[in-house]
C-alpha cells in the first residue's frame, strides 16, 4: 500500500508502490451506466488528479471570493470546472457545504446520463471526501465511473482507505499509482471480458 506523508501544505506519495495490477474482487456493480464520451476530455495520469483534488484545498483556503455566474444545464469539463466547482468552493468556504452538496447533486439529475453528469458528480464526490462524508462519496463514486480518469481510482482509493476497506483499497491505490492512460476499473463493463 502506498505511504503518504501529510504536511501543512503538502501530501505526497513515496515510489514504495507495487508498479502491477493485480487481480480484483469486487462484488457487482449494482448500478451500471453506459456513457459514451470522449476519453481525450478527462485528465489521463496520476498527477492531474491529485492535482485536482488539492485545487479543492487552494480554493478553501484562498482569500478570493468567486461570483455565482450562470449554469449551463450540460456543462462541458471545463464549465464544470470552473463555474460550478468555483461555486461549490466558494459554499463550501463560507459554511454552506450542504449547499454545496445540492447544488451539485440538483445539476447531476438535470444533466442525465451524459459527460456533464459524470463531471459533475467528480466535483461531488471531491466536496464530500473534504467534508468527510466517505461513505456518500463512495455510493457517489459507485454510481459515475470512468475507466480513463485517474481522478476515479484516486478518490475510490481515499475514500475506501477512510471507511477501512483496505483490500478494496489497496487495488485502487495499486490503479491509481500505476498511472496510465489505459489504467483498467475493476468490474467496469468496458473491460469485462
Amino acid at each position: 500500500m502506498p505511504h503518504f506523508s501529510f504536511g501543512h501544505s503538502s501530501l505526497s506519495l513515496s515510489n514504495a508502490s507495487r508498479t502491477h495490477l493485480m487481480g480484483h474482487a469486487f462484488s457487482p456493480i449494482t448500478k451500471k451506466k453506459t456513457l459514451s464520451l470522449r476519453v481525450s476530455a478527462f485528465p489521463r495520469g496520476g498527477k492531474d488528479a491529485l492535482k485536482s483534488l488539492l485545487d479543492v484545498g487552494v480554493y478553501l483556503a484562498s482569500q478570493v471570493e468567486l461570483n455565482s455566474l450562470g449554469f449551463p444545464k450540460t456543462p462541458s469539463l471545463e464549465q464544470a470546472n470552473t463555474l460550478y466547482k468555483n461555486e461549490a468552493m466558494r459554499l463550501l468556504k463560507s459554511g454552506k457545504g450542504n449547499e454545496a452538496e445540492e447544488l451539485l447533486g440538483k445539476a447531476i439529475e438535470e444533466c442525465g446520463y451524459s459527460e456533464s453528469d459524470y463531471y459533475l458528480a467528480i466535483i461531488l464526490a471531491e466536496i464530500l471526501i473534504f467534508k468527510g462524508n466517505y461513505q456518500q462519496a463512495h455510493k457517489c463514486l459507485e454510481d459515475h465511473q470512468l475507466p480513463s480518469d485517474a481522478r476515479y481510482a484516486l478518490y475510490k482509493a481515499i475514500v475506501c482507505t477512510m471507511l477501512d476497506k483496505m483490500d478494496e483499497a489497496e487495488k485502487w491505490w495499486e490503479s491509481f499509482t500505476e498511472g496510465r492512460s489505459d489504467s483498467v476499473i475493476p468490474n467496469h463493463p468496458e473491460h469485462q471480458g
